[in-house]
């Protein structure tokens, strides 16, 4: 039977994405400080975060196996459901958007065997297609902590040791010269070293410079680490949250700001 395939729309434009991996780490992300960002979270990793998903946030899985066994985890996820799996597709129909895995290949220009090397290679090459600015990997250990390759119990196997050094590592070395989002690796300890390390709390944290208004009037801001965008925010009287206006965007911002005049 022949797929529908879903070309990537550009929904995520100049966003910032935290990924939901399903490393050892996953155990520990700190739900309070996520809620409210926009996230996107693969396979199982999506269970821990689903009681602050909501109808913006992604969840991606590549694995007909994994789709059979978590149909419940499918049916109660709010946002989008996205795969690369044309039997899963064909068999739940529009509760899920598949998309075409090769064509995403050839336009991020790499070999499949790196873009595709786990669901987490192929979920941050579509995010950049879909317009994301800047990825944040959380769960992304790519190592065994105390004994376990996962943070939550559906799977854990101390065989993913091999394929984490001879398949993982060389994918995210490839994907760290392909892709032109940016990339912050927030998992503690993790085993990829192709990315800046910053913790979770620092990525989604402001630290703003200089005074901003009380009055709830829209201000335009500088994001300091990244000068070639602007954006029209207005103060929310709370130094850690500013909300877009500019582009109708209702995502928190998430770099330390120079205040100028609107």
């Amino acid at each position: 039977m022949s797929v529908e395939y879903w070309a990537p729309d550009r929904s995520l434009e100049g966003q910032t994405v935290v990924l939901i991996g399903g490393g050892p780490s996953h155990a520990e992300i700190d739900l309070a400080l996520l809620k409210g960002h926009r996230f996107a979270a693969i396979n199982s990793g999506c269970r821990k975060v689903r009681p602050i998903a909501t109808a913006k946030d992604i969840l991606y899985f590549t694995d007909n196996s994994w789709c059979e066994q978590h149909g419940d985890l499918i049916e109660g996820w709010p946002g989008p459901v996205i795969c690369a799996n044309r039997h899963s597709k064909n068999r739940l129909g529009d509760r899920i958007r598949c998309i075409d895995i090769n064509d995403l290949t050839a336009r991020i220009g790499g070999l499949s065997h790196h873009v595709q090397a786990s669901s987490g290679h192929i979920l941050s090459c579509l995010l950049q297609l879909m317009g994301a600015a800047r990825l944040i990997l959380t769960g992304f250990d790519c190592r065994v902590v105390d004994g376990r390759t996962h943070g939550h119990n559906d799977y854990n196997s101390l065989n993913d040791l091999p394929v984490f050094e001879g398949q993982f590592m060389p994918g995210w070395q490839a994907l760290a010269l392909l892709l032109d989002i940016e990339i912050i690796n927030a998992t503690p300890g993790s085993a990829i070293p192709c990315f800046p390390f910053r913790s979770l709390e620092d990525c989604l944290t402001w630290r703003p410079m200089g005074e901003a208004p009380y009055d709830g009037s829209p201000i335009r801001s500088r994001e300091t680490d990244y000068p070639y965008r602007e954006k029209v925010v207005v103060w929310t009287g709370r130094p850690e949250r500013f909300w877009g206006a500019a582009d109708g965007n209702d995502l928190v911002l998430y770099r330390p700001m120079e205040w100028m005049p609107a």
